[in-house]
């Protein structure tokens, strides 16, 4: 309960002070998050600069097109191979709309680590790389399309097995749908040979998900 009595026997002078040390804690409380938001935005600069995503910890979509591009002018002129592999974690936005971004984020982070966990421990010398919302990409150097292929299903096959937990009393499966193909002769420049697995990731969605494309040819996953 509130003294009354106390404010009451209060001077002016005590009274101007507290109002002055109670406007100074609000200025101080204010610029205090003008400087953490700066902090973050400073941090996400950072994090751009330095070519990783904030959130998964793997490489961002600036250091693909930096990293494609660098590919394309190498291997486009040499006869070694190179393949490209892109995946979507399938039935992304119910994680977002049935249990919140934080799940959602959660899932990005999950996903993300298993493969690049799983391209190491294989010693795979691949890149990967988020280049949208639930979309990753990964780089093989000096394989196929044929090599690179059975690589990224046997990782998606270690993701089904697991379960991710939700909540206390909810685990489900997540699934991913692929596409793969290889640096074609044909291709002018690196966005061809992204726009081609691009298109062999929709072929995979629209085969009603969880499927994988390569080079075109269309396969349901189990």
């Amino acid at each position: 309960m509130v003294n009354l009595e106390g404010i009451r026997t209060m001077t002016v002078s005590q009274v101007l002070l507290l109002t002055f040390e109670f406007m100074l804690m609000m200025t101080i409380v204010h610029f205090g998050n003008i400087e953490i938001r700066a902090m973050i935005k400073r941090y996400m600069k950072l994090e751009k600069d330095n070519g990783y995503d904030f959130l998964t910890g793997v490489r961002n979509r600036r250091t693909f097109n930096e990293v494609s591009n660098e590919v394309f002018e190498v291997y486009s002129n040499n006869d070694l191979p190179v393949a490209m592999a892109m995946f979507d974690i399938d039935n992304f936005k119910l994680f977002n709309d049935q249990y919140g971004h934080q799940v959602g984020d959660r899932v990005l982070k999950y996903v993300a680590q298993l493969f690049s966990d799983e391209l190491f421990e294989r010693k795979t010398n691949a890149q990967l790389f988020r280049v949208g919302g639930e979309e990753f990409t990964i780089i093989f150097r000096n394989r196929t399309s044929a090599e690179a292929a059975p690589i990224v299903k046997a990782i998606r096959d270690i993701l089904v097995e697991k379960t991710f937990k939700v909540k206390d009393d909810l685990d489900v499966r997540i699934t991913v749908s692929i596409g793969v193909t290889d640096l074609k002769k044909s291709d002018q420049s690196a966005k061809d040979f992204y726009k081609r697995v691009d298109k062999y990731l929709y072929q995979a969605k629209n085969n009603f998900r969880n499927s994988m494309s390569v080079e075109g040819d269309v396969s349901s996953l189990s």
